[in-house]
């Protein structure tokens, strides 16, 4: 008896090898093809001087502030790659429902309040820093368009 199972041990081998090797080509025939890029995630336009860049939230790490997982509205801006000297402008938003905090009285924010500015990735929804006091008018929902102005 023990001869035969010393005989088998060899066969039941190369079957099992023989079927993974089956069950290995099936997997990768189906498999979808494997994308390298990552998904850039919600785009934010930042438009500054007649020109126009997008940038995906997905692209820029996110930090944590008051518990949540934000994107730095200063790293947007800086990521748009234009021309700009940042320090030097005002900040307007607009959403998209057309909402924009200067059309409701609210004035352009400095670069001082857009440094404790966020955007959450899955939304585009802005916060802001608790320092900074700012009313509900800059807390815009579904933000498209960072709007540079001189």
């Amino acid at each position: 008896m023990s001869r035969f199972l010393l005989l088998l041990v060899p066969i039941v081998v190369a079957c099992d090898q023989q079927t993974q090797t089956a069950l290995d080509d099936t997997a990768a025939s189906t498999s979808p093809p494997s994308t390298s890029t990552a998904d850039p995630g919600l785009p934010f336009v930042v438009e500054a001087d007649g020109e126009q860049a997008t940038v995906g939230l997905g692209t820029i790490d996110l930090v944590t502030v008051a518990g949540d997982r934000v994107v730095p509205l200063a790293d947007v801006l800086q990521a748009s790659g234009l021309p700009v000297t940042w320090e030097d402008r005002t900040y307007d938003f607009l959403a998209s429902d057309d909402f924009q905090p200067s059309q409701r009285g609210c004035e352009p924010l400095g670069w001082t309040e857009l440094e404790g500015g966020y955007a959450y990735p899955e939304t585009g929804n802005l916060t802001w820093d608790e320092a900074l006091g700012l009313p509900g008018c800059y807390f815009v929902n579904e933000v498209v368009t960072i709007l540079v102005l001189p």
